[in-house]
């Protein structure tokens, strides 16, 4: 289960203030439900037991990048994330911006695609051979494997990656 980390909870209590200084800014933002906000004993504002998480710099996109990044998600998916996020956080939209988020970073990481992944596989496979073959911990033996990778045919570049670069 997911907690929320001190300082992104500062964070929120910032947000949540500086969002009140403009009169306006919490109707427009919680779309008729500011009269459900309830403020709790830590000073947050909350709607049915989630922290309301107002539009504030990049407050919502360290949320999901949070979220995102732990360990142990490690990349979930659309739905898996906002049922994560939900149980701690509101806002509106919520759903539809985790979804955004994620197409965004799906596209532009370039670990997510198929090339990468088979790289990643094949260099774990050498250092586990050699760290079973020769002994030791595998980063005794990264310098052998990246030479060795580095220096071996590609069929997909047809030559090594040495000589793709010479």
């Amino acid at each position: 289960s997911m907690t929320i980390h001190s300082s992104i909870k500062a964070k929120i209590l910032e947000a949540q203030s500086e969002a009140f200084k403009n009169a306006s800014t919490p109707r427009e933002m919680l779309k008729g439900l500011d009269n459900q906000l309830e403020r709790k004993e830590d000073g947050r504002l909350y709607l049915a037991e989630r922290i309301w998480v107002p539009v504030y710099g990049n407050l919502r996109t360290l949320i999901m990048n949070e979220a995102h990044a732990t360990r142990y998600s490690i990349h979930p998916g659309a739905d898996k994330m906002y049922y994560d996020l939900r149980g701690l956080y509101w806002w509106p939209g919520m759903k539809k911006d985790i979804a955004m988020y994620l197409d965004l970073s799906t596209t532009y990481h370039p670990e997510t695609d198929g090339q990468s992944k088979r790289t990643i596989q094949t260099l774990e496979d050498m250092l586990r051979d050699c760290a079973m073959d020769f002994g030791g911990n595998w980063d005794t033996h990264l310098p052998l494997v990246e030479f060795s990778y580095n220096n071996t045919y590609h069929s997909s570049i047809k030559c090594a990656p040495f000589e793709a670069l010479y």
